[in-house]
C-alpha cells in the first residue's frame, strides 16, 4: 500500500483505504488475468476487460477517468499478448505515482 498511499501525498489519488484498493486489485487481477481466463478471448475482448480494470482501477483510487491508460495499458499488451512474464502489480502501481520506476523495470527486463 506504500505506493498508494505515496500517491495519497502526491495529490495523485484519494482513497481512504490504500490497503483494500491494494487487496481488492490483486485478488482481480491474479484471477481475471490469468491463462485460463483469457486463454478464450478474442484479442477485442480481452481489451475490454483490460479498459474496465483500468476504469475501475481508476475509480477506487479516486483518479480521473483515462488517467492511467497511458500508464498501464503498455504494460498489459507487453505481458499479456506477448505472454513473456506474469503481469507484477507493483509495476502497475508504481505507474501510478512513478513513471520512471516502471521504466526501470522495463530496461531491467523484468516487464
Amino acid at each position: 500500500s506504500g505506493l498508494v498511499e505515496e500517491g495519497v501525498r502526491q495529490g495523485i489519488c484519494s482513497t481512504k483505504y490504500p490497503e483494500t484498493v491494494i487487496e481488492m486489485t490483486i485478488l482481480y487481477a491474479n484471477t481475471a488475468f490469468d491463462d485460463l481466463n483469457m486463454a478464450g478471448l478474442s484479442r477485442k475482448q480481452q481489451e475490454r476487460k483490460i479498459a474496465g480494470f483500468i476504469y475501475n482501477m481508476e475509480r477506487l483510487l479516486g483518479m480521473e477517468e483515462g488517467s492511467l491508460q497511458d500508464a498501464i495499458m503498455p504494460i498489459f499488451r507487453q505481458n499479456l499478448y506477448n505472454r513473456k512474464h506474469k503481469i507484477r502489480l507493483s509495476i502497475i502501481f508504481s505507474a501510478i505515482t512513478d513513471r520512471q520506476s516502471v521504466d526501470a523495470e522495463r530496461n531491467m527486463g523484468w516487464i
